[in-house]
């Protein structure tokens, strides 16, 4: 999604005159070089596919995907890296500013960090500044790059809203040093270096062999009791398995009624989203009578957008599907759209969704930061709306309406470069505006205060 734009800004403009010769399939892929004919006919490739993907391609916005993509294609002089072709892309992408649009950032992590390595040891973040967690010295440069550039890079890279949100600092904290990492002007392979403030070089170490992957069940969702109060930390809505999740969460509230529980902190710093299904059965648990949760969705059915979903639903059986929309409100909602002519828009609410039947009627607090979005944002914006229940932290990353639910991937045919499209429009709070603002919560205070405020407040109800 996001800010792969503002990454390039630190990396040496690789250009040449004459073409690029053939790359052997062991070159990493953001190293690779790309001739000026192909990155043409990727951007119009993209084009396509993201008037065929996006609700917005049928409104005034698809003037500025066309008009960005015509920009980009004049600006193409010279082969280059992917790297540089990859800054090409976020902007294109970027103008229509929403949070699923974009970048697919996180496919490509695995191999920034294999290609151009780590920070030796840990760093944090302190007013703005790099420093190192074991002498608090300040890094003053990264590979002749100062280090606040290399921060506010990384800062946009880290940006959920391609750039059109203030950026935020802490999930920079993890990933500046593979963006530092890239070779600096006149700095060769296996020489990257930073310095800090006293003149100290410390170097870069090679990257450690990826983990192998093993199928987790833990969903990250953690719970723990204080006297009246119960919190419940949920770091993403799509960790672990689905059946994890799930039992996790009707565990909880076992809990919160046997211990007679008063008021709930809940806790969604840092959470990404996710699955708006397990956004849902959170909800669920917290109604007081039947929602909608979203209520204005803006669809367009489009062999690109249908793509988003996951095949199971069209494969099924008519009886199969049939049994599903009884008890599942997306799959009543496909049941209706895939019945539309194609390229035709749905707009609407879901029907709404049924509350549990054992809810929780107390008190409830949110707790939200810079990094919370997507599901988790629509989640905080839902609760900070009904009595007794509100959201508290730092502003969100989210418009005053919500973001996108769903997105297709896909990649670029001459680059390869893993792109995404939001394929659905969401209002949280029905409204004309898309992309407007900056959702604030109710009670505002800062990221490391927001645990404390949250006991205050539950117990003052």
């Amino acid at each position: 999604m996001r800010g792969w734009c503002a990454v390039a800004c630190l990396l040496p403009l690789w250009s040449t005159a004459q073409e690029p010769t053939a790359v052997p399939d062991t070159v990493p892929l953001l190293k690779q070089v790309i001739s000026v004919e192909s990155a043409t006919s990727d951007l119009q490739a993209l084009e396509r596919w993201i008037l065929g993907t996006h609700p917005a391609a049928l409104t005034d916005d698809s003037l500025l995907i066309i008009g960005a993509v015509r920009r980009a294609t004049h600006q193409l002089q010279h082969p280059q890296s992917n790297w540089m072709f990859a800054r090409t892309v976020a902007e294109v992408m970027a103008t229509l500013g929403d949070s699923h649009t974009g970048l697919n950032w996180r496919a490509l992590t695995q191999e920034i960090a294999a290609t151009w390595g780590r920070f030796p040891e840990a760093v944090h973040l302190d007013g703005g500044q790099i420093r190192t967690a074991s002498t608090q010295e300040r890094i003053d440069s990264v590979n002749h790059w100062r280090a606040r550039a290399v921060l506010e890079n990384a800062r946009s890279m880290c940006s959920a809203e391609s750039g059109a949100r203030p950026s935020h600092y802490r999930r920079a904290a993890t990933l500046w040093p593979w963006v530092a990492a890239v070779p600096g002007p006149g700095v060769g392979e296996g020489e990257v270096l930073a310095w800090t403030e006293s003149g100290a070089a410390l170097p870069m170490l090679p990257p450690a062999p990826p983990p192998a992957a093993r199928p987790s069940r833990d969903s990250g969702v953690r719970a723990s009791f204080a006297g009246r109060v119960a919190t419940l930390t949920i770091p993403s809505f799509s960790k672990g398995s689905a059946g994890h999740f799930h039992r996790r969460i009707n565990r909880f509230f076992r809990q919160v009624q046997r211990k007679r529980v008063e008021g709930i902190a809940i806790d969604l710093r840092g959470n990404p989203g996710g699955l708006t299904s397990r956004m849902e059965a959170l909800a669920a648990h917290l109604m007081a009578e039947p929602d909608v949760l979203m209520q204005r969705l803006v669809y367009r059915n489009t062999a690109q957008a249908r793509a988003a979903f996951a095949p199971e639903f069209a494969a099924a059986r008519p009886r199969q599907r049939e049994r599903w929309a009884q008890r599942d409100r997306w799959a009543a909602w496909r049941l209706e759209v895939d019945t539309l002519a194609e390229g035709a828009t749905w707009q609407g609410a879901l029907r709404a969704l049924q509350p549990h039947r054992k809810r929780f009627t107390g008190p409830v607090a949110v707790l939200v930061d810079g990094s919370t979005a997507s599901t988790a944002a629509h989640f905080a914006m839902w609760a900070d709306q009904a009595p007794h229940r509100t959201a508290l932290g730092e502003p969100a990353l989210t418009s005053l309406h919500g973001t996108g639910a769903h997105a297709a991937t896909w990649t670029l045919p001459a680059s390869g470069l893993p792109v995404v499209c939001s394929t659905m429009r969401v209002w949280v709070t029905d409204g004309g505006d898309w992309n407007v603002g900056q959702w604030m919560p109710g009670v505002v205070c800062p990221h490391l205060d927001a645990p404390e405020t949250a006991m205050e407040w539950l117990l003052s109800q």
